[in-house]
């Protein structure tokens, strides 16, 4: 896998799982008028999950829940993915390596872009 393959792949992983964890996403109509409710499709999905019910301690109920309200979760859940899709010589050790090494540098991407 060339270097530039590589960046884009990051940032790639990047914008997805902000994306998928944080964001609402792309609006689809849901009511009889075309304009009467609109969701995010990654806000439902969020929603079905159950990431908006909330336990005693203030974490999401379910682990599934859990995983799809972490922008570092779904980073790992895309990275391998995208790495399966797009790695040539798909030897189980560079995939693993790849996963990790994608998975490493969204987390610190996402580190350095929270405010704290």
């Amino acid at each position: 896998m060339g270097y530039l393959k590589l960046v884009f792949l990051v940032f790639a992983v990047y914008r997805l799982a902000l994306l998928i964890s944080t964001e609402e996403g792309p609006y689809f109509p849901i009511g009889p008028l075309k304009n009467e409710f609109q969701i995010g499709l990654f806000e439902r999905l969020r929603q079905l999950v159950g990431a908006y019910d909330y336990a005693e301690n203030g974490r999401p109920l379910t682990n599934l829940a859990r995983g799809i309200s972490c922008p570092l979760c779904v980073g790992g859940y895309v990275s391998i993915l995208l790495i399966a899709f797009t790695w040539t010589d798909s030897v189980a050790a560079n995939i693993i390596v790849g996963w990790l090494g994608v998975w490493g540098i969204q987390v610190f991407l996402t580190k350095v872009s929270t405010p704290q």
